[in-house]
């Protein structure tokens, strides 16, 4: 099976919430979908590790996106 890792930065983590909230909704899974918040003067590969991922609350309306 065929994989492709896409990364997209944003200037805000509004807009970068408001395009995976798009992706979920256009039927890419969820688990595929990651935020992550890269603090300046870090690298992106430094960014990407699991303690600066970003997680929304839970929430009636997440549960109704992602289910």
């Amino acid at each position: 099976m065929f994989s492709e890792t896409i990364m997209v930065t944003f200037d805000t983590a509004r807009h970068a919430q408001t395009a995976a909230d798009e992706l979920i909704v256009n039927d890419v899974p969820s688990r595929d979908v990651r935020l992550f918040a890269q603090k300046e003067g870090e690298s992106p590969e430094e960014a990407c590790a699991a303690e600066n991922e970003m997680h929304r609350p839970p929430s009636l309306w997440t549960w109704l996106i992602l289910d």
